[in-house]
Order: C-alpha cells, then structure tokens, then sequence
C-alpha cells in the first residue's frame, strides 16, 4: 500500500499531537478534482477552532505499529487492483470533515448502497489508511465499523486511502437534536428526555460492548463523541439500534506513549478527559508500559481504555441528563476531571 511521506521513516514510540488552528475556509478542491465550498467541507464557514488531530509524524509511527513493520510501499495502488466499481447517487455527499468526505455510493455488481470515504488531500491519505487499518483490526466487533472494500473503483479510478463501510442512518448527534423538542412539532424538552431515556438500557448495552471489544483488540477510539457513533436504523420505539463506532481518526494503541494536546484544544474538545492536554494533571490510574523506567514526564499521557471511558460518561450525560456509576470495573478509577460544556462538570469514576 502506497503511503505518503517525506524522507526516511523513523520508528518512535513518543509522537506529537497537534491542533488545527481555526482559519477561514472559502473553498478546497477534493482529490476526485471537484471543487466543493466551505459549506459543503465543514458544514459551517469556518473551521472549527483548534482541534486536536494527529501529527503527519504521529500517523506514520501508528501505521509501522499496524503494518508490523513490514514494508509500507511494498504494494502499488494501480487501477488493476480495484476490487469493485462503485457510482454516484443522487443524494450524493453524507459527511465531510478536515480530512475526509464520505459520499453515498452505489456497487455496479449488486446495486446496493454504501459510503466510501476518500481523503480531501494527498495529506489525508496516511490517516485514512490508518483508519481502515485500526477497523480492520478491529473486524469481529460488532459494534465498530467494518471495513467492505479496501480498494474500490470510484469514478473509474481509485485513489490511495479510500474505503468503502455500510451506509448508515444517522449519528448520534443528529438523534439528540431531533429529540431535543419542537414547539412546531408538539415536543417539549421532557417529551425528548423522557423518549431518549427510554432507549437507554439498549443504548448502554451497545455501546459498553462495541468499546469492550475495541479495547480488546489493543485500541481505543479517542475521539469518542456523539457524531462518532453512528446508526443502523430507529427502532419502532424510536430508539437507534445497530450503533456502530466511527471516525477513527485520534485512534491510538492502548499502552503506548503520546505526547499530550497543545492545552488550546481544551475548549473545542470538552468530550475528552484533561489529562490528554499540556499542563493538566491526570488523576486516572497509569498503565505500565514495558521498558519506561523513569516517571513519565508532564507532557505525556498513556493511552488507556479510560480516556473512552471518561468520554463515554460525557455522552450519558448528554444524551439522559444522567450522572450514574459505570459497572463495579470501573469503581475506584480517579477522575477524568472537568469536562462537557465549558469544561465546567467534573466526572468520576465513584
């Protein structure tokens, strides 16, 4: 698989992590060629401010993690290797974010619908690669998304880093809003409160065993959020079923070392614990990493299944208004400190 990079690669275990500066998007040209507005990227007119994303130095160390070290270019991304030919629909794109847009496809061979993913530039592809790599690793997880086709034909071509999953429903975020209440409608906000709170028992279920399982296979998610989880569908009780975890894009592999976020990223990722970013305290337990003797140092963190765990508290709140224990596992974990709206809630593990 071709990967992009400049100069030799050097195996590290401690990469940077960095934030997307806020900036003013007018337009960006997609790597199929078309031009697409600011509009259409971000859903908004501008970027939304300082993010944390991987460092390009970051990515390439995780994809020698995932490529266990075997050569990284040792396969060509012709167009012979297409696997499937996938077209447009009417309906067209379904998301774009900083380093992807997913479009909904047709497969010439079944006419089914799915989404395929492709990057926004030739920057993107290493993290898109990454991506697919970490749910392919993650294959037998019912509640992460699958990969379909690692090499499919868009536009009678394909283009380093595109992957095709199943089309889904909606996310979460879009659930929440639709539920939030409408006077239009005849909603109230309790309407919606008491009908998500309905959906809770499933919803806990799903979630706690599609993360269960991703850890087990040595990764967390690290960007969990609303809009990352996905759905198959709305059950007649109008609760979403078949949650799928998606967008793995600050994924990590649990035990290694990263170097924490510019502390500017807290205010525009309160769904992640503070102990991730530069001059913040961790009060959550330290994994023991094999061959670190010395302490580590203020601005490193561990990757831990708690960081998920931490976010996963923040969506129940979210989503029921509730601040509940987790099951007994997770008694006596510290804390993951203030997070949520203006970082102003305090979460623990009690």
């Amino acid at each position: 698989m071709m990967l992009y990079h400049a100069g030799a690669f050097l195996a590290v275990t401690l990469s940077s992590m960095v934030c997307v500066s806020g900036r003013r998007i007018t337009s960006i040209t997609s790597i199929d060629g078309s031009s697409l507005s600011s509009q259409e990227v971000l859903g908004v007119q501008y970027q939304s401010p300082l993010r944390p994303v991987r460092s390009p130095s970051a990515t390439m160390s995780l994809l020698q993690q995932l490529f266990n070290g075997t050569d990284l270019n040792s396969t060509s991304n012709s167009r012979e290797e297409c696997t499937s030919t996938y077209r447009s629909t009417e309906r067209g794109v379904l998301g774009k974010g900083r380093q992807g847009t997913v479009k909904r496809v047709l497969k010439t061979a079944n006419k089914l619908e799915y989404a395929l993913k492709s990057p926004n530039s030739k920057e993107d592809v290493n993290d898109l690669i990454a991506e697919a790599k970490i749910m392919q690793a993650a294959a037998g997880c019912e509640g992460v998304m699958q990969v379909r086709d690692l090499k499919p034909c868009y536009k009678r071509r394909y283009v380093p880093g595109m992957y095709v999953t199943d089309r889904m429903e909606g996310d979460l975020q879009a659930w929440l809003t639709s539920t939030k209440g409408s006077v239009k409608e005849g909603w109230t906000v309790q309407d919606g409160l008491a009908q998500r709170r309905r959906c809770k028992p499933d919803f806990e279920k799903e979630m706690l065993s599609a993360l269960d399982c991703l850890h087990g296979k040595g990764f967390i998610h690290g960007d969990l959020k609303l809009d990352n989880v996905l759905y198959n569908e709305l059950g007649e009780d109008g609760c979403p079923t078949g949650l799928r975890l998606a967008d793995f894009g600050l994924s990590a592999a649990i035990g290694t070392e990263l170097k924490k976020y510019p502390k500017e990223c807290m205010s525009a990722a309160t769904h992640l614990p503070d102990c991730v970013f530069e001059g913040q305290p961790c009060n959550l337990p330290d994994v023991e990493v094999p061959d670190v003797e010395a302490p580590l140092s203020d601005d490193v963190f561990v990757v831990d299944p708690l960081i998920d765990m931490c976010s996963y508290k923040v969506m129940r709140s979210q989503l029921f208004q509730e601040w509940t224990p987790l099951d007994a596992k997770y008694e006596n974990k510290g804390s993951c400190g203030k997070m949520a709206y203006g970082r102003g809630t305090e979460f623990r593990f009690p």
